[in-house]
This record gives structure tokens, sequence and C-alpha cells, in this order.
């Protein structure tokens, strides 16, 4: 068994996941106040084998006073520009040599610079409930909150103050898929994911019912209990009055929360990388 420090194993975990960030082929990362439990050296180290960029507009060197990592990054996909910037709120621990500002003041500071490059401003928030509050509140002119750092997670998307809002929880249990279909420029997006989670109901309560039916209809199959009936038809105006409203939508905005079960599909080569060091950590005997 090899001996190790919980501190060094715990470090080894955090470079074995950016490395593997490397292969999922992650863009951006938004350096939270809990990434710096190990010191702002070894996340400094920890981006240096990142293939993708480390952000963050609220975490400052003290000694240089200036930003650890570049405050927002521009992300060009089809013919639109998101501006995609970081914030963390203050940990309930102090870390040497950093010190971090308040979110929404670092956030305002440079909105202004990052809208004149972007269609859609995104912010990536390691926030608790009160900064996340104070943003939605403070009608600043962004696009997207993307909460981290919070057990809460989203099945649609959170619409407040003009503001889209989307949270995954803390665990690494759900992965949020957001996206957009433009058909009409200069036409706004429309939020249609009340609406797709609404559908996804009403479809999964109808087929529950159609189940045993085989090649009936609702009506010969429950001709003989009215109440289910009432129900089901209950079920299919409803889904006729969704689709119509999804219907007159033009531009549409999506938000799907999936549960990495086993019903998701393991990528072969991410499952060997994973196995693998779980095999290694075997290994390893933690000491104090």
């Amino acid at each position: 068994m090899i001996p190790k420090t919980k501190l060094e194993q715990k470090k080894e975990t955090a470079l074995f996941l950016v490395d593997s960030y490397n292969d999922l082929g992650y863009q951006v990362y938004n350096v939270g106040g809990n990434d710096l439990a190990a010191g702002s050296e070894f996340v400094k180290k920890a981006e240096k084998i990142a293939r993708f960029t480390f952000i963050s507009a609220n975490i400052i060197d003290s000694t240089s006073n200036q930003l650890l990592f570049k405050p927002y990054k521009i992300i060009k996909s089809g013919n639109k520009k998101f501006g995609i910037i970081g914030i963390t709120s203050k940990p309930k621990y102090n870390v040497s040599g950093v010190k971090i500002t308040e979110p929404l003041d670092a956030l305002n500071k440079y909105l202004p610079e990052l809208k004149k490059q972007s269609d859609y401003v995104i912010v990536l928030a390691a926030a608790n409930s009160i900064d996340e509050t104070r943003i939605i509140n403070s009608k600043s002119s962004i696009d997207f909150l993307l909460c981290a750092s919070t057990y809460r997670f989203s099945k649609t998307l959170d619409d407040a103050n003009g503001v889209y809002i989307a949270r995954c929880g803390n665990i690494g249990k759900y992965v949020g898929i957001i996206s957009m279909k433009i058909v009409r420029e200069g036409m706004p997006l429309e939020n249609v994911s009340k609406i797709n989670n609404q559908l996804d109901y009403t479809e999964k309560r109808l087929k529950s019912y159609a189940k045993d039916m085989g090649n009936k209809t609702y009506d010969e199959y429950y001709a003989g209990r009215p109440s289910i009936l009432s129900v089901i038809h209950s079920l299919q105006r409803h889904e006729k009055e969704l689709k119509k409203q999804k219907g007159k939508i033009i531009n549409t905005l999506d938000f799907k929360l999936v549960r990495l079960d086993k019903k998701i599909k393991d990528d072969s080569y991410m499952r060997k990388k994973v196995n693998e060091y779980k095999a290694a950590l075997k290994n390893v005997r933690t000491v104090k």
C-alpha cells in the first residue's frame, strides 16, 4: 500500500478530474471558492494541464491585487457569440494569498465590455443563495444564470427579471442541457421548457393508460370505466392545447435535466479511464 495524506490524494483526484474534463471537451470552467481549499498555487497548477479556460471575475491575488484568472471568455457557436463570465461566493474559510470580492460588484464591473462582444451573456455562478438572489434582483443585463454550489436542481428554466436560471445540483447526479433554435432573426427567444416538461408528463400518463390496450382505442378499452375515460380525455385536451401553444413559438429555448443513472450509456474510453483510476486508489493508504 502506498501511503499518502488525504490532501495529497484529494489533489491527485482533482488533477484527474481536470484531465477527464479535457477528454470531455470542456471549453470553460468557473473557479469556485471551494476549489481554493488546497491553495491558489495548486489551482494554477491544475489550470496548466487544462485544455480549457479557467475563469473568475472576483478571485483576486492579494499581493498583486490582480485577477488570478481571466474574468470571462467569448465562445462562438453558429453565428452567435456567447460571453461567459464566472463569479463565486466567499467560502467559509480564508485562503492564503487570495481575496474574493463581492460577486455582484465584479459582475457589474465587466458586464459593459462583455455585452459589447456578445449576443448573449451567461453567468457561471458558484454562489450561495444570498448572492444568487442579489444577482437576480439586481436586474443586471444578463441572459442566463447557471448556478452551482446549490443542492437544488431545475426541471425547467426559471425566469426572473428577464434572466433564465438553471440549476443542476451539487453532487454530480444531473447534467443540464440548454438548447436554442433561432428560426427568425430579430424575434425574441421564448422558453418552451415548461411546455415540454408538461408534454412529457402528459404523454407518460397517456402511455400508462394505453399499456394493455392492444389495438383498441381508449374509448373502447375503458368503455365501462367512465372515471378513467374522463381523466384520459382531460389529458388529451391538455396535450392538444400544449402542442398548439408550442406551435405558435418561433424561436425556442429549451432545457433538459438528464439524470446520470444506468440508463445513460457509458463512453467506453471514459469508463475505462475511471475504472483504472478507482483500481489505483485501492493501492493507496491515506494517512493524516
